[in-house]
């Protein structure tokens, strides 16, 4: 990144640079410095995160044992994975430093527009789950910080956002055109939701891979979370009392208007089982393009994405 700023930073055209980094992601390796830097801290453990505290419900405990993750792990391992983390975290925000330290030093941060977002997050054990794959926020929730010309200084904006808000965003930044098909799109310019007042606003996201036997679908505004499942039972929480999702209020009577209220809504913008089945017959063409599945069994598994110095590998288990 820094040597793509030297080399096309000062031209004239309007550009746009995409940095992808793959840290923090597991295996979770950091400097040593970093690692003892947050081992010798008192931490704060993830929700839920011993046994007797477990959520129980249908898709939550199939993900637990889709990876073998009962009994929970003991505490000083749990920790030793916070510092890791962490240490990753911390580590990637120096990288990034680096750039944008350089753009500054080449006079661009006055007319340069910076997003920094992810694309999911990380459960570190928070309700017996580890990597990503929930509707939780440790796992759907991402950052979405952004920086440059127009956009309001120390502004906590608390309109809900989406990735898909991306497209629209760096589009207007680098002078564009949209196409007459982007019309019906329902990302909005994160420029604009910054230098405007907090609004209600409907986000979606769903998910069909890995370990999902259940398609899942979020829906999320400023203070309820929906989640609606495919042959399972519905979670809603109100995010503004119980952020860290501990109280599941879908069975609660005194919610039961507005548990159908997001269904509703949902309902409105698509048809869960059919995606799903749209998701599942698109997995089940793919497996077939591949060589079927007892080819793609015996090939292994891609666990991880390759530490430093790990050659790229597909393992039996």
């Amino acid at each position: 990144g820094v040597e793509w700023l030297e080399a096309h930073g000062q031209q004239d055209k309007p550009w746009a640079l995409m940095l992808s980094f793959v840290c923090p992601h597991p295996p979770y390796i950091c400097p040593p410095e970093w690692f003892e830097y947050y081992a010798n801290r008192d931490l704060s453990m993830p929700p839920q995160w011993q046994q007797a505290d477990w959520p129980t419900h249908p898709v939550v405990d199939h993900f637990r044992r889709f990876f073998d993750l009962h009994p929970q792990f003991e505490e000083k391992q749990i920790r030793r994975l916070l510092a890791a983390y962490y240490g990753a975290c911390s580590f990637l925000d120096e990288q990034i430093g680096r750039v944008l330290h350089r753009l500054e030093t080449l006079g661009l941060t006055d007319r340069t527009r910076v997003i920094y977002t992810s694309d999911h997050g990380e459960h570190l054990g928070a309700r017996g789950i580890y990597g990503k794959l929930s509707l939780y926020d440790e796992s759907a929730g991402v950052p979405m910080i952004a920086a440059g010309p127009d956009v309001p200084h120390g502004h906590a904006c608390h309109t809900p956002t989406s990735l898909i808000d991306l497209y629209p965003s760096i589009i207007e930044s680098v002078g564009a055109r949209s196409y007459d098909d982007d019309a019906g799109l329902p990302g909005r310019s994160l420029w604009a939701i910054a230098n405007n007042a907090d609004a209600q606003r409907m986000v979606l996201s769903e998910y069909h891979a890995v370990a999902s036997k259940h398609g899942s679908y979020m829906l999320r505004d400023e203070r309820f979370k929906y989640n609606h499942y495919v042959g399972a039972s519905p979670q809603l929480f109100d995010m503004r009392s119980d952020p860290q999702e501990l109280r599941d209020l879908a069975g609660d009577p005194a919610h039961a208007e507005q548990l159908k209220a997001c269904e509703q809504r949902l309902r409105q913008i698509l048809d869960p089982d059919e995606v799903d089945a749209m998701a599942r017959a698109d997995q089940a063409a793919r497996v077939e393009a591949l060589g079927g599945e007892a080819v793609i069994r015996q090939r292994g598994a891609f666990d991880n994405s390759p530490a430093p110095g790990e050659a790229p590998a597909f393992r039996l288990h």
